[in-house]
């Protein structure tokens, strides 16, 4: 049997358990977060490929464990506290908590309230992303009331149909992504839209977004 430890008080400890190495290893690596700041994992994840822009400052700090046992995958949770998310000028959101469970191939987000500088209004989100498995991807729900399109680039959905054209304004409703693609009921103020055939951005005081995974409709 096998046991190391990091010492000292740090913003991370690190702890390695293994036995039977010779016949049949099993192993289980533990990380303890004592108030360690957010910056430095954010950026350790973009080097997992994971799709974070890189002029996304974070600031904020992640209280917790996690744990890898062989053979069961990850566990544990952690918190992370007074978080907030900047892009340069374009806003900044902030969350006073925010928490994730490790479950196996899974990371999951419950009912997370991120909450925009410039316009003050608050933004729910729930999703997980899970490594392998059929049920292997990335889910998302969000439900905003009057969020600036900017924050789009913060919460993931620059991306989901109409609001891919749109040039500032305000996103209301509900949008969901799932299977690499959006769906939802969303509306959208004061707005401008770069459309094929036209020399100039359409301006749109308001618009009504129903949209699926095959169809795309726009009223009001």
């Amino acid at each position: 049997r096998m046991e190391l430890a990091s010492t000292g008080k740090q913003p991370w400890n690190v702890r390695l358990d293994a036995e039977n190495l010779v016949a049949s290893p099993r192993w289980q690596a533990s990380l303890d977060l004592n108030e360690a700041p957010l910056a430095p994992i954010v950026s350790g994840l973009r080097r997992f490929n994971i799709p974070i822009p890189e002029k996304i400052t974070a600031i904020g700090v992640l209280q917790g464990t996690l744990a890898y046992r062989s053979g069961e995958g990850f566990q544990g949770a952690a918190e992370v506290r007074e978080a907030s998310f900047s892009l340069p000028d374009v806003d900044e959101i902030s969350s006073s908590a925010l928490a994730l469970r490790f479950n196996g191939p899974a990371v999951i987000l419950r009912s997370a309230i991120f909450a925009s500088k410039e316009t003050g209004q608050t933004t729910q989100v729930d999703g997980s992303y899970t490594i392998s498995g059929e049920s292997a991807g990335l889910v998302l729900k969000i439900a905003t009331k009057g969020l600036p399109l900017g924050d789009s680039a913060f919460l993931g959905f620059a991306n989901a149909p109409f609001l891919d054209r749109a040039a500032g304004g305000v996103v209301s409703g509900l949008l969901q992504y799932r299977d690499d693609g959006w769906s939802g009921d969303y509306e959208v103020q004061d707005t401008e839209v770069a459309l094929d055939g036209l020399a100039k951005p359409l301006t749109i005081h308001a618009a009504f977004i129903s949209a699926s995974s095959v169809r795309v409709a726009i009223s009001r």
